[in-house]
């Protein structure tokens, strides 16, 4: 196969500066969707970084010019189309019986990419990370395994949405408790984080699976993280002692709610929660509200309105008792379809009356009482 003039478009381009993109589509639909190519400065040296988009995961490789050549050469005859963006015009090459016939159009883009920011997207927790090893996320090369990939994205934007809490510098010491922790994947993760911005995080996951908490303690010790401890325990029961932090993700129904008590009794500068569930609202629901009724008539729909009213509410408590609020959407893994996640931070000058509010929510759709109400209330830490 022909493939000189589709190289020299290539060459020409780079020589000219005015390449933007390349992408090629493979013959046959598998596991590869498409490959992607930029041009990207290394060392000062011009590579072509390839992206290759697979239905799980992203590789991405970089090549000097003759090996990236190589590349397209070796494998054209699996390749399907390959498209050329420059800032002069769009090259369209179709391969077909073992011939490559190009077209050109105008072009797509008016200007290049500044070579210095095309890099490969950097995250907040390294894939060298050792835990993340230990917990089978990577492999023994250190890259994400194929049916790890959305787990570890999960970590990384967990690690994104918190980033904002933590603002002071120094080693500051930080005491952080996380309910429910399983096998500490995002446990692990917001240590390596802290430590390595300059706190001295103690954190402490509290999980009531016993092979669970010595699995994690081993590997904690393994990576040398003194002040990473895991406890047998439930939510409910547990005792805190100076902690500026609470963290409870996907716990089931109102063991959030215990969460929320847990954190909001015991003082916490921020309480993060992903809820999970929602039983207890959706069977307490009783509208009479002819449009509410003929709408939660049908059970996906009392399901969703269900979830929000109770994450409403139960950031309505939060504000009552000083804690400013926000919900933020969290990036799930298979498993874990909720993907909500509720951000509370102390703030004595969120504190407000919200009680009409709250009343009227209730009133609306039939709610006779809520597990977080009835904890703070029966404390003395709500009034109603």
């Amino acid at each position: 196969m022909n493939t000189k003039p589709l190289i020299t478009i290539l060459e020409n381009a780079l020589q000219q500066n005015v390449l933007v993109r390349v992408k090629i589509l493979p013959d046959r639909q598998g596991n590869l969707k498409y490959i992607q190519i930029k041009p990207t400065l290394i060392k000062s040296k011009l590579h072509l970084s390839f992206t290759y988009r697979n239905a799980t995961n992203d590789v991405v490789k970089n090549y000097i010019l003759a090996e990236a050549f190589v590349q397209i050469i070796n494998n054209i005859h699996v390749y399907k189309q390959v498209y050329v963006f420059t800032t002069q015009a769009d090259f369209i090459a179709e391969i077909t019986n073992n011939e490559i016939h190009i077209k050109q159009q105008k072009p797509t883009f008016i200007k290049t990419t500044d070579l210095k920011h095309n890099t490969p997207k950097k995250y907040p927790i390294s894939e060298q990370a050792p835990y993340l090893r230990l917990l089978q996320v990577t492999g023994q090369n250190n890259q994400v395994l194929s049916n790890a990939y959305n787990k570890f994205k999960q970590i990384n934007q967990y690690i994104s949405l918190l980033q904002p809490l933590f603002t002071q510098t120094g080693n500051q010491p930080i005491h952080i408790a996380d309910m429910g922790c399983g096998k500490g994947y995002l446990t692990f993760a917001l240590y390596d984080y802290l430590q390595g911005v300059g706190y001295n995080p103690h954190i402490t996951g509290i999980e009531l699976r016993d092979t669970l908490v010595e699995q994690c303690n081993q590997y904690a010790v393994q990576c040398n993280y003194t002040n990473l401890t895991f406890k047998q325990g439930s939510i409910v029961n547990a005792t805190l002692t100076n902690t500026q932090m609470l963290i409870a993700l996907h716990a089931c129904d109102t063991a959030t709610d215990e969460a929320l008590f847990t954190g909001i009794k015991n003082k916490c500068q921020h309480i993060v929660v992903a809820p999970c569930c929602h039983k207890q609202i959706r069977q307490n629901m009783h509208q009479n509200d002819a449009v509410l009724k003929y709408i939660t008539s049908y059970g996906i729909y009392k399901e969703r309105m269900a979830e929000t009213i109770t994450d409403v509410l139960r950031m309505l408590y939060l504000n009552a008792c000083g804690y400013a609020t926000k919900a933020v959407e969290f990036v799930s893994d298979a498993h874990t379809p909720k993907n909500v996640m509720i951000i509370a931070s102390k703030n004595i000058e969120a504190k407000h009356n919200v009680n009409d509010l709250i009343a009227e929510t209730k009133n609306m759709y039939g709610i006779s009482s809520h597990a977080l109400e009835e904890m703070l209330t029966a404390n003395n830490l709500l009034e109603i």
